[in-house]
């Protein structure tokens, strides 16, 4: 669990020059995330500079709704058993400055994806990095 102090240093922590690790770690579930190692960090800090910041520095604002997750939280939130965000290579975001369809066209155009995926009806983009010992994957879509 994230206490008080976690908290803090996320808050001062920066992955890029535009995303704070908290924002990687904020949840509406907080209690059942887990305070992150240095492996999972770093992780975060490369896809904040490969795929959030690209974004950032062409679009405006991104919101952060999800990156890490524990298990637990996983679950909660109904992800996939074997979900990227489990291995902190995913993002769960949303354009503040631009238009949703437009982040993605960019997103597509520019980002070395993983997985990239337009939720149309819940109105965020997924957007994820290959790792090693990862099945490699390169698809784009979109979902209702």
């Amino acid at each position: 669990m994230i206490g008080k102090n976690d908290r803090l240093i996320a808050e001062n922590t920066m992955l890029s020059k535009s995303f704070s690790l908290w924002e990687c770690l904020k949840t509406n579930h907080i209690r059942l995330q887990d305070a992150p190692n240095r492996v999972q960090i770093d992780r975060l800090r490369l896809g904040c500079e490969m795929l959030l910041q690209p974004l950032r520095d062409s679009l405006g604002a991104i919101r952060v709704n999800s990156a890490l997750r524990s298990h637990s939280l996983n679950e909660k939130v109904g992800g996939s058993q074997d979900s990227d965000h489990l291995y902190c290579v995913a993002y769960d975001i949303v354009p503040v400055e631009s238009n949703l369809y437009v982040t993605f066209a960019m997103a597509y155009s520019i980002l070395p994806y993983r997985q990239l995926i337009l939720y149309t009806k819940k109105r965020f983009i997924h957007v994820s990095y290959n790792v090693p010992n990862r099945e490699y994957k390169r698809e784009a879509f979109t979902i209702e």
